[in-house]
């Protein structure tokens, strides 16, 4: 089994974590094939060892990271998730981890796609 791991530029509180957790329940709709897990920067290794964990537990051997930069100030996960995903590598010999190069909301498709929805839930209100 496969997995993958969200990782949001802020810490798990509502705010912050809303959006990740909806693209995860998303990808989860699409994908029910691949185990998704959330985690956040500000939670640094812990919360990605946690994600880690918990698709380990559930049978996953390959892990796929993808940075989830949802807004202007998220920039700086590119910055630092290469450095943990090299720690989580070292720590987690029996998984194959891959930082997938990129973040998830900084493409120009998805970035569109949001604006798109944002203004037909404008003209439903």
């Amino acid at each position: 089994m496969t997995g993958l791991i969200l990782v949001g530029h802020g810490s798990p509180d509502p705010d912050w974590a809303a959006p990740v957790e909806a693209v995860a329940t998303s990808i989860r709709r699409q994908q029910p094939q691949v185990a998704v897990a959330t985690a956040y920067l500000s939670g640094g290794a812990e919360s990605l060892d946690q994600a880690l964990k918990t698709l380990s537990d559930g049978g996953v051997h390959k892990v796929s990271v993808f940075a989830c930069l949802l807004s202007a100030g998220g920039k700086h996960v590119k910055r630092d998730l290469p450095e943990l995903v090299a720690g989580a590598q070292k720590r987690w010999p029996s998984l194959e981890i891959k930082l997938v190069p990129g973040a998830l909301g900084s493409a120009p498709n998805v970035l569109d796609a949001l604006a798109s929805a944002a203004v037909s839930q404008l003209g439903a209100t």
